[in-house]
């Protein structure tokens, strides 16, 4: 049986009002916390490894603050293509600690329906709609 995975990135950028926030609520932290960060562009490629180990590609897009006029726009984009891909699981490479949780946090500031891939069902049975490469590498992934 072959596997489908889409391989997930996201670009941040610090924004200046979300920190000064921040800072008020910790005028102690002068840290640059996930909570900080908008995204800027994302982009996915899709790819299905079969029983002896052959690699097939498929899409490969990508959004962009240009081209799709903000945040809430290229979070849009990519929510809809995981929707209409919710069988296939995502893959990224340390995205549990920033990728994903910047995808939420965007997600519901924009009011957005957030795809499959990145609830969290607790009990779920199946494979695993998120793949951490950094985890699987350490071993906790």
């Amino acid at each position: 049986m072959a596997n489908s995975y889409i391989a997930l990135d996201a670009e941040f950028y610090w924004d200046e009002d979300l920190h000064k926030a921040h800072k008020a609520m910790d005028p102690k932290s002068d840290t640059r916390a996930v909570a900080v960060k908008k995204v800027m562009a994302a982009a996915v490629f899709q790819f299905t490894v079969d029983n002896e180990g052959r690699v097939s590609t498929g899409d490969a897009l990508s959004w962009s603050e240009r081209d799709w006029g903000d945040e809430e726009g290229v979070v849009s984009q990519l929510f809809d293509y995981l929707r209409a891909h919710e069988d296939k699981p995502i893959l990224t490479y340390g995205g549990l600690a920033t990728d994903i949780p910047v995808l939420l946090l965007s997600g519901m500031a924009h009011g957005l329906r957030l795809p499959p891939q990145l609830i969290d069902r607790p009990g779920r049975k199946g494979r695993r709609p998120h793949l951490d490469l950094g985890l699987q590498i350490v071993g906790g992934g």
